[in-house]
């Protein structure tokens, strides 16, 4: 993991100096680089820019493989030595204070399991206890938390999720976790999934956050990689479980009393019915704050969002059980259902945020939405 070729000394104030969208971090007493990695990085650059400036030496050397730690030399820029100065103790550092948000960016909280709800044959919601019954969990609309367990064969798994409890909840944390069992494409199963699978009430995992690039502050207002914005039209994507994001965006803004302004264009896409994961809040949500509307009833007149909804959702299955009686589209996400079922690319302060697999997103949506005319690079929020 060390270049013998590279003898600077890095002090601790010049490591926390650092631009933390252009992380440096620890491991074992050597400063790395992750700047050029966070593209790439199999865990999402969430993952990195969480330890940016701090000892990320547990982390990392628990979930990593030979081979993971063999590529570290190329992004080893130094040695941290001590600091001339000492830090000046901040809120940040006040871990064990009583009346503080549960979560805590660079520690490790553990939370105990005390209930499994099944709602649909692989998926379920996990609920977990926080430390007391009255303790806030502290995490914005729009971030996530890393959740960390060690499986029944020992390997230590970690990976990034939104909870779905509801934003007021105390003393609790749930997740709703899509199992991928072990299959003929995949005998393993998932990783991360079959280690929630496993658990038992009572077992423990440990978490941390917030993180994330985005934060839904409220009445028509974002702030995304660090800049506030307005944005009072929303498109939503996502593709099974990554409803969670959507899920808690929906809810702020449609259950917002100051907000009457913001509307929301929901596409989801799934493999079955079965599979369309939180409908009945949906349906509900829906049926207080939206309009649904079929690919024969165009959203838009003369390329202009009609005046009488707040809130659009559109499904779309990969199998329906009977496409004949299904009254949505049939298929995978395509252009056409991103021109007809999001606002046009043209509307006044709109952002598309949107969550799923890799391949969805990399290969489908976001070649897809440039090409009707989206200017990604400023419109696209991944989650």
């Amino acid at each position: 993991m060390i270049d013998p070729a590279v003898t600077r000394k890095i002090t601790m104030d010049e490591l926390r100096a650092q631009d933390r969208e252009k992380p440096w971090f620890v491991v074992k007493g050597e400063v790395y680089d992750g700047t050029p990695f966070l593209e790439e990085h199999p865990g999402g650059p969430d993952s990195i820019l969480l330890v940016a400036g701090e000892n990320a030496t547990d982390d990392f050397m628990a979930i990593h493989s030979p081979e993971a730690k063999a590529k570290m030399r190329k992004y080893h820029i130094g040695t941290l030595v001590e600091s001339n100065s000492t830090r000046t103790a901040s809120a940040d550092d006040s871990v064990d204070d009583s009346s503080a948000p549960f979560l805590h960016k660079s520690t490790w909280k553990d939370v105990t399991l005390l209930s499994v709800s099944e709602i649909s044959p692989d998926s379920k919601i996990f609920r977990f206890a926080l430390d007391k019954t009255d303790r806030a969990l502290g995490l914005p609309v729009g971030q996530h938390v890393f959740v960390r367990l060690t499986r029944k064969n020992g390997e230590t798994v970690q990976r990034a999720y939104t909870p779905v409890s509801l934003q007021d909840a105390q003393g609790s944390i749930d997740f709703l976790v899509k199992i991928y069992f072990p299959s003929s494409e995949y005998p393993q199963g998932g990783k991360m999934t079959m280690g929630f699978h496993e658990l038992t009430v009572g077992d423990t995992v440990q978490i941390k956050g917030p993180i994330g690039s985005f934060i839904w502050e409220g009445n028509g207002i974002a702030s995304w990689r660090g800049v506030k914005k307005t944005a009072r039209n929303l498109g939503l994507i996502c593709a099974g479980s990554g409803i969670t994001p959507i899920l808690q965006v929906l809810r702020a803004v449609l259950n917002d009393k100051e907000d009457r302004e913001t509307k929301l264009w929901l596409l989801d896409s799934n493999r079955t019915e079965q599979d369309i994961l939180c409908r009945e809040e949906l349906d509900a949500l829906y049926v207080h704050h939206g309009q649904s509307r079929h690919l024969q009833n165009p959203p838009h007149r003369n390329g202009r969002a009609t005046d009488n909804y707040r809130f659009l959702i559109h499904h779309t299955l990969s199998k329906p059980k009977d496409a004949e009686t299904w009254s949505f589209s049939v298929g995978r996400i395509n252009d056409e259902m991103l021109r007809a079922h999001l606002p046009p690319p043209d509307t006044p302060d709109a952002l598309v945020l949107i969550c799923g697999p890799d391949r969805l997103i990399k290969d489908t949506v976001q070649p897809g939405l440039q090409r009707i005319g989206w200017d990604t690079s400023k419109t696209l929020v991944i989650f």
